[in-house]
């Protein structure tokens, strides 16, 4: 896996739609048949994007729920590689250079 196909995963499970599994009204499968509004899409009619936001399968007394990748996670390191969310602080003296640091009461220091 490359860089770049990491950071287009990350931006897809950055931007996870819970609408994009399920189905909408009047929407057809990809057999032509009329589909449930509500009712939640199979594996097949998911694109490869959608798919890769699901972290795993959880069986329940009710059916099987679909566990997501923690979107909110993408997000932040998505930020955090475009430089928008900085978790580091960086200290410099003027202009950019060293701090210049001196003792108080030392009358002998370079300014």
């Amino acid at each position: 896996m490359t860089a770049d196909e990491a950071l287009a995963i990350n931006a897809h499970r950055a931007r996870l739609n819970l609408k994009d599994f399920f189905w909408a009204p009047g929407e057809l499968d990809s057999d032509g048949n009329e589909t449930q509004p509500g009712q939640r899409k199979p594996l097949s009619e998911l694109s490869d994007d959608q798919a890769r936001c699901i972290a795993g399968f959880k069986h329940t007394q009710h059916g099987v729920d679909i566990l997501f990748h923690d979107s909110n996670h993408n997000l932040t390191q998505a930020m955090k590689h475009l430089k928008l969310l900085n978790d580091k602080l960086e200290v410099s003296g003027a202009d950019g250079g060293p701090i210049e640091l001196r003792w108080a009461g030392d009358t002998n220091a370079e300014t």
